[in-house]
């Protein structure tokens, strides 16, 4: 039997192990999604890092390209301001031979007329006439482009150009016949190219404006039409608040794609443009559904790790479990081996586990064979046999082991370390330990019994000897006393 603080070390080994066969799994998954939460968060700062990049990237050239545009617009007004200088008694012929020399289409894309509105037609008198070129874009705004200053938001920007004396636009303009919104860029023209200081000044030296009716969207889907930057969105407001009716221009739209506005998308950068004493508000940002694998990482990895995650669990609790029955079976056996150890090692009887060697034997069956125990494990059982008994026990041990029918009790001599030979009872049988049958035997030690069997075959000898010997003698008596009285008859005779 093992010694108690040993069972007691080993019971507290078996429940620290068990405890942690039931954590281990929850360790594993607890590990996984936190660090899976952790990849997912560094990748999401990371990502977030370089669409921030690229939307400043995107913003500057937006910016740049806008301010290029407008720049080239203002050049447009501004070589046709010198021309109305430059001749005071201006002519439709020449307005529209000076329209018609500058190709608008390729010089100004998105520009649907250029114009020139005298003073006296701003102030409505009889006879003044607006010079708007092309003519069948002009007549969208009815005779003679009279409908121009009737368009919500040119007058506001007209008085606008003529207090400052600088060029001003207009909030969208919804021209009839047009899908699109139109912006009205607006010169004001002074004598002398002289813008003067006061109000009065200028009032005074006022002669007219000149008017560039651009469509929107078709003015910046030059510069975003073929944008170099992948999944990129931009939409211009002609004011603040980013209203739909100030929507100026949306490359979604002119692409013929739809999906949410961008002002309402998380991500997206919003910046002010001061154009033409008007705040236009540039907002840009990107596509979440046209995200490439660049912008999915975040998402695969926490989707890919929680999966990972949730298997590793899966597996650890099945080796878990898997675990916890094999110590179980182990302790099961444990306790049965124990049991077998504690009957073996008090039972009186040798007991032997056996092949072609000796695989285990008690304490009692050393003592009878005279040897310690770890003498013995592993030698040849037939070292213990007397050798003229010998082949008597190797035929019936291999034909046991083979499955023959042999006699499964008999009794032989074993030859002790000390060379003294006892008589055992031998019982066998076989046991199956894996995939090996082995022999399993227990003897007694039956030598006083053969002894004493012995001195009394001798005695019975002797007294059968000397049954027969007192026969004899009888035999003897009888045949002397009848020789004696048949001698006794013939002296008889004799003497008569």
């Amino acid at each position: 039997m093992l010694p108690f603080h040993t069972q007691s070390s080993r019971a507290r080994r078996g429940r620290l192990f068990e405890i942690l066969g039931h954590a281990t799994p929850w360790l594993v998954l607890l590990l996984g999604l936190g660090g899976t939460a952790w990849a997912w968060r560094v990748l999401t700062v990371q990502e977030r890092s370089f669409q921030s990049g690229r939307l400043d990237g995107a913003l500057a050239q937006t910016r740049e390209a806008v301010d290029h545009r407008l720049e080239e617009q203002t050049k447009l007004l501004l070589g046709a301001q010198g021309l109305v200088v430059g001749r005071p008694r201006l002519v439709a012929e020449d307005w529209r031979a000076f329209v018609a020399s500058l190709d608008l289409r390729r010089l100004s894309p998105g520009t649907r007329l250029l114009g020139y509105v005298s003073r006296e037609a701003l102030e409505g008198r009889r006879g003044a006439a607006f010079l708007l070129e092309p003519e069948q874009a002009a007549a969208t705004l009815g005779p003679k482009g009279a409908g121009l200053l009737s368009l919500p938001g040119f007058q506001e920007a007209a008085d606008r150009a003529r207090m400052t004396g600088e060029l001003a636009l207009s909030s969208r303009l919804d021209v009839p016949g047009e899908p699109a919104g139109s912006i009205a860029f607006v010169l004001p023209v002074f004598r002398d190219f002289a813008v003067p200081d006061g109000p009065e000044a200028r009032q005074s030296g006022f002669q007219g404006l000149v008017v560039c009716l651009a469509d929107g969207s078709a003015m910046f889907q030059a510069i975003y039409g073929a944008s170099p930057i992948a999944n990129l969105d931009v939409e211009v407001y002609d004011d603040p608040s980013c209203q739909a009716g100030g929507l100026i221009y949306d490359r979604d739209f002119c692409l013929a794609t739809s999906g949410l506005s961008m002002t309402l998308r998380p991500g997206s950068k919003r910046i002010p443009l001061m154009v033409g004493g008007r705040q236009w508000t540039l907002v840009v940002g990107f596509h979440p559904q046209a995200a490439g694998a660049r912008e999915n990482r975040p998402r695969m990895v926490a989707v890919g790790g929680a999966l990972m995650s949730l298997l590793a669990f899966g597996l650890t609790l099945f080796l878990a479990y898997s675990r916890s029955r094999l110590g179980a079976l182990t302790h099961q056996l444990q306790e049965s081996e124990d049991r077998f150890r504690s009957v073996a090692e008090t039972v009186s009887c040798a007991i032997f586990i056996y092949s072609d060697q000796i695989e285990y034997m008690n304490e009692a069956g050393a003592r009878i064979a005279g040897y310690a125990m770890d003498e013995l494990i592993g030698e040849p059982l037939l070292k213990l046999v007397h050798p003229y008994d010998q082949d008597l026990v190797e035929a019936r041990s291999k034909g046991l082991l083979r499955g023959d029918s042999v006699p499964l009790r008999y009794e032989f001599r074993l030859r002790t370390k000390q060379g003294e030979t006892r008589w055992i009872d031998f019982a066998t049988g076989t046991v199956t330990l894996g995939d090996r049958v082995l022999g399993l035997g227990t003897a007694f030690d039956v030598t006083e019994r053969v002894k004493a069997n012995d001195a009394r075959l001798k005695v019975e000898r002797k007294l059968h000897e000397a049954q027969k010997l007192e026969s004899l003698g009888l035999l003897a008596g009888g045949v002397a006393h009848d020789f004696n009285n048949l001698l006794t008859v013939i002296q008889g005779n004799a003497g008569m």
